[in-house]
């Protein structure tokens, strides 16, 4: 029996707590609940069958009874049931932390859930689920994952080298440094600068980076093969990872540089062409004006030849004259052909055939110890040629290439071959050629070569780097292509030789033959000549020649007046013989204007000029003659006769 006077605690077995420590234990558990109730996360407490004996504070919309002695499953996204059952049935059989996350379907949120095994005598009796909002941290982490791949796109897709390096060391290089130094992926990753660079540049490079320089700079960077290219580096010091490091882009440079030497090249070769343009203007106008004199002493020797009777002392010398004349007009024919102005009496031409008739005569003129090989390629388009030019220009490079022989001993290529020219080549742009089909001939020498220099002069008139007195050289050749529509190209090695590149526009067809002689010319008849010429000499000699010949003559000093005396004598005037070259009015003015007047009248026309004969004006009039200054007698008392003829 108890003793009636012992208290409930007593008689129950249990001693009853001190009042002190009951509040205390009370003002943890209000503590606890109110640290739980204003947690961010949902806490759950369930037993092995799930339902829930505690949560920190009901979903919106419901209350804690609503969800108390519920099964867990019920407030949960059927979708990550499995999610759920597959992380709980790890907790039950480790004893240890699981996790899985979810998506809240109505807010759409993002949810890391974490359930804690709760353990009675070492056996997990229920557990604990803690979901915690990771909404704001997983859009963090894929604002930073996308711009991690911002990154790693634009870094990868640059066209420039990037590389970050630490402590010297290279911890990361893009795709276009990797492809500009020829090494595979991640095998940059550890290489220094000192690797990467020449001596010199790996110095500078080191001295960017301790100084800190932010400007660009230059240097010679060594591939993985050891092969070496110019490039521009930029860098800037930055932290990464909190250590000092260095970010630096490269440029590759050599198709810049590529490109700056090809630019340099064009522009001196147009510099040369307009040096040489110059030049050819200045030899054309020393030729005209010479040409005049020239005429001028060879109809005055003529004249008096004619007059002279049998005095053989006297006509020696004046036969000298014309021989010094003949000279005189070979020297000046020289002049035009290198200004391009020459007179080109083309035909159509098999360039191969050509070279394989001038052999013998190469053979004997070049050097004996000089071995000749020929490349004649078969079945070559035919060129429109003057074969007298070109059997010059022939011989000039033939003999050019052997005196550059060492003692005369040595090979020389001579090659011909078929070559199509592109609009966009850089042969066309260099060459200024138009597109199409051209034959080249081309003559090759194993000699001295050429340096820079010289290769800038060769094309200069009377440039010569043997013996002085050598004549016009390879600035006719030049004047002989530029005439002809085509071009030259030169290749040259100072010690290993060099390379002559002739092209000829092709044409269609088979070679031409050679133009008759012109048959014997009928006996002038007695007809008034309309002669203008400025040059007073000449206009003298003019009209006793023609006066000799039997025509009246009717002089005019210039254009304007020439036009004058037309209109006064239109009636008697048969023919008109006119310089192109006048003050005020040229030829082709007045004849112009004699056209308005008198359409079908028989017109020379005469030039110093031979490209005048040329032109559309006298081409395309079948009543204009053309007579190249300097000229005998005979072939202006001719040129007249058959101008009066074709009326």
């Amino acid at each position: 029996m108890t003793d009636p006077d012992e208290d409930e605690s007593t008689q129950s077995g249990a001693p009853t707590p001190p009042t002190g420590e009951v509040e205390r234990l009370r003002a943890v558990e209000r503590l606890l609940t109110s640290i739980t109730l204003h947690a961010p996360d949902y806490i759950l407490h369930f037993d092995r069958a799930g339902v829930i004996s505690y949560m920190n504070r009901p979903p919106p919309g419901h209350r804690m009874q609503d969800v108390l002695g519920t099964n867990v499953r019920r407030w949960m996204e059927p979708a990550f049931h499995e999610a759920f059952g597959a992380a709980l049935q790890r907790v039950y059989e480790t004893a240890a932390l699981a996790s899985y996350e979810s998506v809240g379907s109505v807010t759409g949120r993002d949810y890391v859930n974490r359930i804690s095994p709760v353990l009675v005598d070492g056996v997990v009796e229920s557990a604990v689920l803690i979901t915690h909002d990771v909404t704001e941290l997983k859009h963090a982490e894929r604002e930073r994952a996308e711009a991690e791949e911002r990154y790693r796109t634009l870094v990868e897709a640059s066209f420039q080298g990037l590389c970050i390096s630490v402590a010297g060391e290279i911890i990361h290089a893009n795709r276009a440094m990797e492809e500009m130094f020829g090494y595979g992926p991640g095998e940059l990753v550890g290489v220094t600068a000192a690797q990467l660079a020449t001596p010199e540049s790996a110095a500078v490079v080191l001295r960017h980076i301790q100084e800190g320089v932010e400007a660009p700079y230059e240097g010679t960077a060594v591939r993985k093969d050891g092969s070496t290219f110019p490039c521009e580096l930029l860098g800037r010091n930055v932290k990464y990872d909190g250590k000092p490091a260095r970010i630096t882009g490269m440029r590759d440079l050599t198709e810049m540089r590529r490109e700056e030497a090809a630019r340099a090249r064009r522009e001196s070769r147009v510099q040369h062409a307009q040096k040489l343009e110059t030049l050819g203007v200045l030899a054309g106008g020393i030729a005209h004006d010479f040409n005049n004199l020239l005429t001028v002493v060879a109809s005055n020797a003529d004249l008096a030849m004619r007059e002279l009777g049998d005095s053989q002392q006297v006509k020696a010398s004046l036969e000298q004259i014309s021989a010094a004349v003949q000279r005189g007009s070979g020297l000046t024919h020289q002049l035009l052909v290198y200004a391009g102005q020459g007179d080109p009496r083309t035909e159509t031409v098999d360039l191969g055939a050509t070279l394989a008739e001038l052999a013998d005569m190469l053979r004997v003129s070049v050097s004996k110890k000089a071995e000749l090989h020929y490349e004649l390629a078969p079945d070559l388009p035919v060129v429109e040629v003057d074969p007298s030019q070109l059997q010059q220009l022939a011989m000039n490079l033939i003999l050019n290439a052997s005196e550059a022989l060492p003692d005369g001993a040595g090979e020389i290529q001579i090659r011909t071959a078929a070559v199509e020219v592109d609009a966009d080549s850089e042969r066309a742009r260099e060459l200024h050629l138009s597109p199409g089909s051209y034959v080249a001939f081309e003559v090759a020498d194993t000699g001295t070569g050429m340096d820079a220099a010289t290769q800038l002069r060769i094309f200069d008139p009377f440039y010569t780097t043997k013996f002085a007195g050598r004549g016009l050289g390879l600035s006719a050749v030049q004047g002989i292509v530029r005439s002809h529509g085509g071009a030259i190209e030169v290749e040259s090695t100072l010690g290993e030789g060099t390379r002559f590149r002739v092209l000829f526009p092709a044409k269609e067809g088979a070679p031409s033959a050679r133009p008759e002689v012109p048959q014997e010319h009928a006996a002038p008849r007695v007809t008034t000549v309309l002669v203008a010429e400025d040059e007073a000499p000449l206009a003298r000699v003019l009209r006793v020649a023609l006066t000799t010949a039997g025509h009246s003559v009717l002089a005019a000093c210039d254009g304007k007046q020439a036009l004058e005396v037309f209109r006064a004598h239109a009636d008697d005037i048969s023919v008109a013989l006119l310089d192109v070259t006048m003050p005020g009015m040229d030829g082709f003015e007045v004849l112009a204007e004699l056209r308005k007047i008198a359409p079908n009248l028989p017109v020379v026309l005469s030039s110093g000029y031979p490209s005048h004969g040329r032109d559309a004006r006298v081409v395309e009039d079948s009543a204009v003659l053309f007579l190249a200054k300097p000229y005998p007698l005979d072939e202006l008392q001719a040129t007249v006769q058959r101008a009066l003829e074709s009326k």
